[in-house]
């Protein structure tokens, strides 16, 4: 499985992940867009963006500020949309360059910058970049970034949706657990909306409290 490497930028919207995320819940998908730098030249841009066969669905794209770390399954990557309502509206006042279509959004890696750069970061090489271990400092990187994986992981094998818990409590996740291992079953949580499971949770958490 391919993977790719996105740097996510606050300046543009302080919630990014989390505008996205209320999209993915509330429509199946959401489209994450890559906004084009304004200090890459038209060479690179070609390079980057007019292969898209080059990207094979689904693949893996990580999306990280550093201190955040979150991998998406990704279900097609292209140039346009054709339903505009599939991504939040800040992008309308944006350069994007390319736009991925998001299935799945896993949380790897929540406010801990020395995690991402040590774990994570440090397990990524650069094809494009004579197959270099990725560095943070002083990079010549031009994102969207192709990266392999030293120790290679799927995070989508499982039959289930891990955006439920993205951006979730702990508290959160533990009574979605519980719920489905003592009273729901694993077969209500993979056929039920991911709304529904929510919105127990949440109110098996209230009553508890």
């Amino acid at each position: 499985m391919q993977n790719y490497l996105i740097l996510y930028n606050p300046y543009y919207e302080s919630n990014v992940i989390g505008k996205h995320l209320e999209i993915l819940k509330s429509q199946g998908q959401v489209a994450f867009g890559k906004v084009r730098s304004k200090l890459r030249t038209d060479n690179a841009d070609s390079k980057q963006i007019s292969h898209l066969n080059d990207y094979i669905c689904p693949l893996q794209l990580f999306l990280t500020d550093y201190e955040h770390l979150f991998v998406a399954k990704v279900s097609r990557v292209c140039e346009s949309l054709e339903n505009p309502h599939i991504t939040p509206d800040y992008y309308q006042k944006l350069d994007v360059e390319v736009w991925f279509i998001i299935e799945d959004l896993r949380e790897l890696v929540r406010g801990d910058f020395a995690k991402v750069r040590d774990i994570y970061l440090a397990n990524f090489t650069t094809p494009t970049y004579n197959n270099r271990t990725f560095t943070i400092y002083g990079n010549p990187y031009e994102y969207p970034l192709h990266i392999e994986l030293k120790k290679p992981e799927n995070y989508f094998i499982e039959s289930k949706k891990y955006y439920i818990d993205a951006l979730q409590s702990k508290e959160f996740i533990e009574m979605k657990k519980a719920l489905v291992d003592l009273n729901l079953g694993e077969s209500f949580m993979k056929h039920c909306l991911v709304s529904t499971l929510e919105n127990l949770t949440k109110a098996e958490l209230e009553l508890q409290q």
